[in-house]
């Protein structure tokens, strides 16, 4: 139970940042007509379609309309990979995009996305920080 409950703190904890830095939160399709184009990766056939590898291009389609900042937490899918304690075949992946943005400032959010996830959870002393 408890872990139930601290993966839903995590992903409060995420969406709550980008939030409050007036990120859109995004919800694609989880089932798609064309794979993604990843050549070591193998999609999921569900029928005629695919379940998403990431939703990385869902939302570059989304940015091409026009929005700036955006985020998905999505359940994604990997077929043909060995499967661990650390690696299953259906996860929860995180992408976000900002723009206009730099490197620096994509590596400064993901910097603080983990301060702010650490500091609500209250697993990390970010006191020093």
């Amino acid at each position: 139970m408890d872990d139930i409950l601290f993966r839903e703190n995590i992903i409060d904890g995420i969406r709550g940042f980008f939030k409050d830095r007036q990120f859109h939160e995004m919800f694609t399709p989880t089932m798609v007509k064309v794979p993604s184009c990843e050549p070591n990766l193998e999609p999921f056939k569900v029928e005629d379609k695919y379940l998403i590898m990431s939703p990385e291009y869902s939302l570059k389609k989304i940015m091409a309309l026009g929005f700036e900042n955006i985020f998905e937490i999505a359940k994604v899918f990997r077929n043909k990979e060995q499967v661990s304690a650390w690696h299953k075949p259906e996860f929860m992946m995180l992408e976000w995009y900002r723009a206009p943005g730099t490197w620096e400032e994509i590596m400064s959010d993901t910097e603080a996305l983990f301060k702010f996830v650490g500091k609500k959870l209250k697993i990390y002393d970010l006191s020093s920080y």
